[in-house]
């Protein structure tokens, strides 16, 4: 399973972003990734990806935090080109 966030910051913030799991309100150890928003105006994709087992019944959040206010997940929609979502879902049964 894989989530993969656009992240920034909005008036000049800078510092860093978390993505990480959490199944049934608990956080999945080793499941959080983090981006540092280095300057003004920069955005990436934030990728956290890891491989589980799910029951019925099981609930899945990913989870995100930043070091400052301003940084956070972002979407976007660029004249004349598709949208740009905050965040993008994949889930795969074996």
């Amino acid at each position: 399973m894989t989530g993969a966030a656009q992240v920034g910051g909005i008036n000049g913030a800078t510092g860093d972003i978390y993505l990480w799991v959490r199944v049934n309100g608990k956080d999945v150890p080793d499941s959080n990734s983090i981006q540092t928003i280095p300057i003004a105006g920069f955005t990436t994709v934030l990728v956290s990806t890891t491989e589980m087992t799910f029951k019925d019944g099981d609930v899945l959040e990913f989870v995100y935090a930043a070091t400052k206010p301003g940084l956070g997940i972002i979407a976007s929609r660029p004249k004349g080109l598709p949208g740009v979502p905050s965040i993008i879902f994949s889930i795969f049964e074996l």
